[in-house]
């Protein structure tokens, strides 16, 4: 027997259970759902859709999101556009608050953002790296310039699904880990790097560091859906 067949063999071996407790599910378990919190968002607002399916104490979700920044929460930013892609894999145990109205559940989550926005920010000459701070203040410049930024991010997440009819609320929050990469493209000069105005951390200025960066994730949000 080749690889191939062998690496066949594994996968219908690993989906077999799978298969087995979705024919066990009742009810409705496929949900689609909008997230009113992305519209919002502090650092990727826009418009958001997911479908999820349940299978036995288990369920695959699948979201994406136009970017843009219709209520204007980012901070001197213009022209934002991007997209966001999310999958998230819940685990309901019954050994977390269970109603029967209302579930609980454990989930790992990944996602990837695709960004460009024209945004307001500080770079300093590269001949003045090695000044101290405060020098280099006197150097740095400011302006609008153009920023792509691509991120992954992994979570670990708590959420409710509060049931009303087939209409379904779920609140969720976690925390996580994210890898960005963020490029400028209009500077004036290439060499010229990245300035912060500030020795305290400062979300907005991490998340706009040029370069790679890895940093910190936290996560709020809420769903509405219907069950079907």
């Amino acid at each position: 027997m080749n690889k191939k067949n062998i690496g066949l063999l594994v996968i219908a071996f690993l989906l077999f259970p799978i298969s087995l407790m979705a024919q066990k599910e009742e009810g409705e378990k496929h949900r689609i759902k909008f997230t009113p919190t992305r519209l919002v968002e502090i650092l990727y607002p826009g418009l958001e859709l997911g479908y999820e399916n349940r299978y036995g104490s288990f369920s695959s979700q699948f979201s994406a999101a136009y970017l843009v920044d219709i209520f204007g929460v980012l901070m001197d930013t213009h022209s934002l556009n991007g997209y966001h892609f999310k999958f998230e894999e819940k685990y309901f145990s019954q050994k977390l608050p269970t109603k029967k109205w209302f579930k609980s559940y454990v989930s790992v989550e990944i996602n990837y953002n695709y960004v460009k926005q024209n945004t307001y920010v500080y770079f300093l000459p590269v001949e003045y790296k090695h000044f101290s701070w405060e020098e280099q203040m006197e150097y740095a410049y400011s302006g609008n310039y153009d920023l792509q930024r691509k991120a992954i991010v992994a979570n670990l997440k708590f959420g409710l699904q509060i049931k009303v009819k087939k209409i379904i609320f779920e609140p969720t929050g976690g925390i996580g880990i994210g890898f960005q990469n963020v490029v400028y493209y209009n500077k004036l000069n290439p060499e010229d790097i990245f300035f912060k105005t500030s020795h305290h951390p400062n979300v907005y200025e991490m998340t706009q560091k040029e370069g790679h960066s890895i940093l910190p994730n936290f996560t709020l949000s809420f769903r509405i859906g219907y069950m079907f």
